[in-house]
Parts: structure tokens; sequence; C-alpha cells
């Protein structure tokens, strides 16, 4: 459970910094945005994989490695995504889709969360 508001947190900090790196007028301001941004990117695998050991007891090994295989896949993948969005749309545009894909992480942490909680009677 003390992981579950750090998760939330972290997809919160970097939603809401991309989304600020975008909307800033300032370069320095926007460079600020994108490190904040880096930080909450930063912690989400790390809490993802201690929330994996704590449900996968028995096959924390199997649960890590899978884990590891989407981050993997996705280090992989993104790039190229981003590039190809980049190329069409423009650089701005291409990171609110960087932006959305935040929320999207952190909506799903929350409905993760709240279905994993024991229903209050």
């Amino acid at each position: 459970q003390r992981q579950a508001p750090l998760l939330v947190g972290a997809s919160a900090l970097a939603t809401g910094a991309l989304a600020a790196a975008l909307l800033a007028d300032e370069t320095w301001l926007a460079g600020a945005c994108f490190l904040l941004g880096g930080v909450g990117f930063a912690a989400i695998y790390q809490v993802v994989v201690v929330i994996a050991g704590q449900y996968y007891r028995d096959d924390q090994g199997l649960a890590i490695g899978a884990i590891a295989t989407g981050g993997g896949l996705g280090s992989f993948l993104f790039p190229f995504a981003m590039s190809a969005l980049a190329q069409g749309l423009g650089i701005g545009q291409a990171f609110w889709f960087y932006a959305a894909l935040s929320l999207a992480m952190g909506l799903t942490a929350v409905l993760v969360i709240r279905r994993e909680r024991p229903a209050r009677a």
C-alpha cells in the first residue's frame, strides 16, 4: 500500500511536468519541466517492480522478467513512434502524445490501485 501513492505521484509528476514543458514560454523553464518529467518516469519502473514482487512472491523472477521485457520493448519501439509523430506532426505535437501516454499510465495506476484495495464496509 505504501507504493500506491508513490506510483500515482510519479505518474502525475511526469504528466504535469510534460504538459507544463509544452506550455512554457521560456526555454529554460521548458527544460526544467522536462527534467522533472524525467524524474517522474525514473521512479515508475522501480515502484512497479516492487509492487510485482509483493504480488508474485513465488514467481518474482518471472514477474520482474516480464516487466523488464515490456520496458525493453517500449524503450525500443517508443523512439520510432516519437520520430514518426514528430516528422508527421511536428515535435511539439509529438510531445503531447508523450504527455497523453503519461496520463494514461497514471490513470491505469489509479484504476489498478482502486481495484486492489479492499472494499470498505
